[in-house]
């Protein structure tokens, strides 16, 4: 009997739906979990979350996190107590297994410990895949201590907290936001596999006059949360955002969280592998990418390709991609930036970077502490500044194995 790879993964889902079914219905039944105490409903921008589901998924990424630092799948509730993995961890058992509430000190250790690992773990293989069990435990633990009323967790700075939605729109963290999507997707939106306007960027009020003189649409970039769950809701980790502008908005809305995963995983693959087609004529040594490439590397998901084979500018947006897939790997960061996205350079490089130098950096030491920002600046010591930041984001990049120069 064999198994195809998508029949496997549906087979874990259902098992995984299975037990979370079993978990929230055992109730008061013997050998079941006593059911979390549910303390309200918090808001949330798509209804109503329960604080149970939240409790539920709590448990369930820290006993992941535990499983994949151990290396142990048998790994159990009472092991994590026993060898004391998050320091102080005499109730965990009752947290873990029987629902009691956490406590702020008792999450403030596992957030501690889990940044540690990460941190350890990135010096160790900055490439490992246990790093993202630990950046969706972090990026939980925030989400969880706002719906909770648990705020007191997260660590403030700049007089502001790690999770506040108004932040969201603060001009430094919009910033490393579209800097690290153009790492990321080259300044194209994967899902329809063409470029975002450069005037996106920064539609100025004169530039929306103009375009409203002559009859256009005024078109703004978005960072669309791709995440089903109320972690990627409300993260600021560039791994949970894609960029797009407001007239392709709508389609990615409709998308879930795994079907916007195969169209960025697949874009980013195609960035990544030397491609089947001609030499590419810079200094890199890649091949260009072809039809055939991409329907190998979306096999089974024709549906990704077919709405960029429907694009009648689909042979120009694919050599676009090629040109910039191999910029990527002769230019910096910045560099590239301001090639191809000269007004997003100037607003987001030469004003908001240079401007906000200091709560972007505190801000990139908090939201990833692996990425030892002191460092990086002091390697590259004597260089202008926006080398030196760049320099930082162009080893974030690294750490999500994407090919972009230092």
């Amino acid at each position: 009997m064999t198994t195809t790879y998508d029949e496997l993964g549906e087979f874990k889902r259902l098992i995984h739906d299975e037990v979370k079914a079993w978990v929230y219905n055992a109730e008061g039944k013997e050998g079941g979990w006593v059911r979390y105490i549910s303390r309200t409903k918090k808001p949330h921008r798509q209804g109503a979350t329960d604080s149970t589901e939240l409790d539920y998924e709590l448990v369930y990424r820290v006993w992941q996190a535990a499983v994949i630092h151990e290396d142990n799948p048998n790994l159990s509730f009472e092991d994590i107590s026993t060898l004391r993995l998050f320091k102080r961890s005499a109730s965990w058992v009752k947290n873990l297994k029987e629902g009691w509430n956490f406590s702020p000190k008792a999450i403030r250790n596992v957030l501690n410990t889990v940044k540690q690992w990460e941190a350890e773990q990135s010096r160790a293989d900055p490439h490992s895949s246990k790093l993202k069990y630990y950046f969706s435990l972090q990026s939980f633990i925030y989400v969880y201590a706002k719906w909770a009323n648990k705020m007191e967790l997260t660590k403030p700075y700049g007089g502001n907290r790690l999770f506040n939605d108004r932040r969201f729109n603060y001009d430094y963290i919009v910033a490393y936001h579209v800097i690290t999507g153009f790492g990321k997707h080259l300044g194209m939106d994967p899902l329809f596999f063409s470029s975002i306007k450069d005037t996106a960027f920064d539609m100025t009020n004169d530039r929306k006059t103009t375009l409203k003189r002559l009859g256009e649409k005024i078109i703004t970039f978005i960072r669309h949360h791709f995440r089903d769950d109320p972690v990627g809701r409300d993260s600021f980790f560039a791994s949970d955002l894609v960029t797009t502008d407001n007239s392709k908005h709508v389609a990615w809305e409709t998308l879930t969280e795994a079907e916007s995963l195969i169209v960025l995983n697949g874009f980013e693959e195609l960035i990544r592998i030397k491609g089947s087609g001609p030499r590419m004529s810079g200094s890199t040594g890649i091949n260009s990418i072809t039809r055939a490439d991409i329907e190998r590397v979306f096999q089974g998901n024709e549906w990704v390709y077919g709405r960029w084979y429907s694009d009648r500018y689909f042979s120009s947006n694919l050599e676009e991609f090629n040109e910039k897939r191999e910029a990527s790997r002769e230019l910096k960061l910045g560099e590239f930036i301001r090639q191809y996205n000269p007004i997003a350079y100037a607003r987001f490089y030469e004003n908001i970077i240079k401007g906000k130098r200091l709560q972007l950096q505190q801000f990139l030491s908090e939201l990833h502490p692996s990425l030892d920002i002191s460092q990086v600046i002091k390697a590259a010591a004597g260089s202008p500044y926006l080398t030196q930041i760049t320099r930082a984001f162009s080893e974030l990049m690294r750490q999500y194995n994407h090919p972009i120069r230092i």
